[in-house]
């Protein structure tokens, strides 16, 4: 949660890690997207949403949740 670019995200990807990246910022989310190539894109689900009224994150589904500068706004 708090994407961006999804700096760490593609790098989770390239690792082989499934990710979930959400930003609030749609410009941020489709930069990802357009980031990683074909192969690897079904490794990652990106979302514009707002956290945290728009995040809904399914209880038990995760191995782990990075939160990342988004408290301090």
């Amino acid at each position: 949660i708090g994407a961006a670019y999804g700096f760490d995200s593609i790098e989770a990807v390239r690792n082989g890690a499934k990710v979930v990246a959400i930003d609030k910022e749609a410009s941020h989310i489709e930069a990802l997207k357009a980031t990683l190539s074909p192969e690897i894109q079904n490794n990652l689900q990106a979302l514009a949403l707002t956290f945290p009224d728009g995040v809904n994150l399914e209880p038990s589904h995760y191995d782990g949740i990075l939160l990342s500068r988004i408290l301090l706004f």
